[in-house]
């Protein structure tokens, strides 16, 4: 007899279960509502690309330095981010993430995120924190 009421318990769990798990409705709601549903989109890159933040896929193969003042070009520049990744002229790829902290300077003058350019020369000032750098000063160069 237990063993009866057992498997009858058992087939009622597993009869709610499969009835839960409805593959052809995934958002769980009633057939006859189906057309009044509106997809789901994610707008993040189309917000991001209009405002001009759009998100870049990180380098690979980054190289962490000793702390100290590195000259290269701006190999690639992350608004999104605030984070840039600097080529140094003995092919090191630093990859820097900008803080409020981080001084930006342009012709002696005081700058901003804004104005730093792929491909433009940079010169960073760094601190070696043992698995990332922190950036202290970026001075664009012309």
């Amino acid at each position: 007899m237990k063993k009866l009421m057992l498997l009858s318990v058992m087939s009622v769990l597993t009869m709610s279960f499969l009835t839960s798990c409805d593959n052809k409705n995934p958002n769980n709601v009633n057939d006859s509502d189906m057309d009044t549903i509106v997809p789901m989109v994610d707008e993040t890159e189309d917000t991001l690309a209009t405002s001009g933040m759009e998100t870049k896929p990180e380098l690979e193969n980054t190289d962490l330095v000793a702390s100290g003042t590195y000259t290269g070009t701006a190999k690639q520049v992350d608004a999104a981010e605030k984070e840039i990744y600097v080529e140094t002229g003995d092919g090191k790829t630093l990859e820097l993430y900008l803080t409020e902290e981080t001084k930006i300077t342009k012709n002696g003058q005081s700058s901003t995120f804004d104005n730093l350019k792929e491909g433009g020369k940079v010169e960073v000032m760094v601190e070696n924190k043992g698995d990332k750098l922190d950036p202290k000063s970026v001075n664009i160069m012309e």
